[in-house]
């Protein structure tokens, strides 16, 4: 009997659906982690699930995830194992999306039969798909639903993982010419999902491999246009020397820069705090710094951050500025992944209270107003940490900018 590797959440009911496609399921625990980082998460479930599967030695796998970070690393240990693979469940946000687009998940039909099918017949293997055509049609997919920035973070390390070459610069040209067409959460993709997104991509999508068969054989023949999504869609910015990059972005149309006096805070619990006090004005640049790859955090996700803004009704009135990653629900002008981080002595932690920022999403410009000089000379916010004993001190000590995926060298 074939043996298909689960890796999905308690009581999802894949393994019972496997029996009945005449497969034994065998299960492979989602490993569990106390990191909010997504990078740090990430790589610890692609490394914990290929060992697991490598133990079992399944004959196929069938993958669920409802964290974007986790069902990337899930995507990664595929990679790494080669086997006949299926992702399955609904996409639900812009990364699950990118999955989808990439040809790891059937667009209709059964997931569990897929991969009973797949396993049998021994392919078509992660490896053939993930290519960089199909990594090109996983970007617009996250551009066209704005999925924010963290989408490009998974995509870079699923595009070293598989061994495709130049996938930064693709990254950079798709960003910008791939605007906003709708949300994950609208009534036009829930009813229409990713292959409706792939058709209104129209001539820019590929038609790839995919575990179903070609993608254009998938797609409906035609969809009505998606409503008009609000935001600027990703813009790749720097700085007049080309020592830092970010990537910004804003969830509101009419805004296209930010302009103002620093608020500088050594990590996301002091912008909480100081949020939840009262002590931030609006048209204010709140620097948060410390959340990158190396800085402790494994990449951190400013979601509690992003809540406090919209409790207090500072939402959309300040910008925000940080080496983390700005959460897909941001409002406002968020310019985040800035590299090198603060742990790498870059700007997050160059910068002082009251400095002068300007952030423009329309020329992709990052404007400081202080000297160079007077910049290198400043005294860091963040010092690099002392990596911890273990795996996180690991990737603490080595993982790569989160331009460049936020995984291991």
């Amino acid at each position: 009997m074939l043996r298909v590797g689960v890796a999905a959440p308690p009581g999802s009911g894949y393994p019972d659906r496997l029996r009945d496609a005449g497969c034994e399921p065998v299960l492979i625990p989602l490993p569990e982690t106390a990191s909010r980082g997504i990078g740090l998460r990430r790589e610890w479930t692609a490394d914990a699930t290929e060992m697991a599967a490598a133990v079992r030695e399944p004959d196929g796998l069938l993958l669920a995830a409802p964290e974007p970070e986790v069902l990337a690393g899930l995507v990664i240990a595929a990679l790494r194992l080669n086997l006949p693979a299926v992702v399955a469940g609904r996409a639900r946000d812009a990364t699950s999306a990118a999955v989808a687009a990439m040809g790891l998940a059937p667009q209709e039909g059964d997931a569990a039969e897929l991969a009973a099918a797949l396993a049998g017949e021994g392919g078509p293997k992660p490896q053939e798909i993930v290519q960089s055509f199909s990594l090109a049609n996983a970007l617009r997919a996250s551009c066209a639903l704005s999925g924010g920035p963290e989408p490009l973070v998974h995509l870079a390390a699923i595009a070293r993982e598989a061994n495709v070459p130049g996938f930064g610069s693709v990254m950079r040209v798709i960003s910008r010419e791939t605007g906003p067409a709708t949300t994950p959460g609208s009534e036009w993709f829930l009813k229409h999902g990713v292959p409706g997104i792939l058709k209104h991509l129209g001539r820019a999508v590929h038609d790839t491999r995919t575990v179903a068969g070609r993608l254009r054989d998938r797609l409906p023949d035609d969809v009505p246009e998606p409503p008009d999504a609000e935001g600027s869609g990703l813009v790749f910015m720097r700085d007049r020397r080309k020592t830092v990059e970010a990537v910004g972005w804003s969830a509101d149309t009419d805004k296209t820069y930010a302009s103002g006096k620093c608020l500088v805070f050594a990590g996301e619990e002091a912008a909480v705090r100081a949020v939840e006090s009262g002590g931030v004005e609006p048209r204010r640049v709140l620097v948060v710094a410390g959340c990158g790859p190396r800085s402790g955090s494994g990449l951190l996700r400013l979601t509690r951050f992003s809540e406090v803004l919209e409790e207090s009704g500072l939402a959309g009135r300040v910008a925000v500025f940080t080496d983390g990653v700005a959460p897909a629900a941001a409002r406002g002008v968020w310019v985040s992944l800035a590299t090198p981080e603060a742990a790498a002595a870059g700007l997050p932690s160059r910068l002082m209270d009251g400095d002068m920022l300007y952030l423009g999403l329309d020329d992709g410009a990052i404007r400081v107003g202080v000297s160079s000089e007077d910049l290198e000379g400043t005294e860091l916010l963040i010092e690099a940490p002392n990596p911890p004993p273990g795996y996180q001190g690991r990737y603490t000590r080595d993982a790569r900018p989160a331009l460049e995926g936020a995984g291991f060298p």
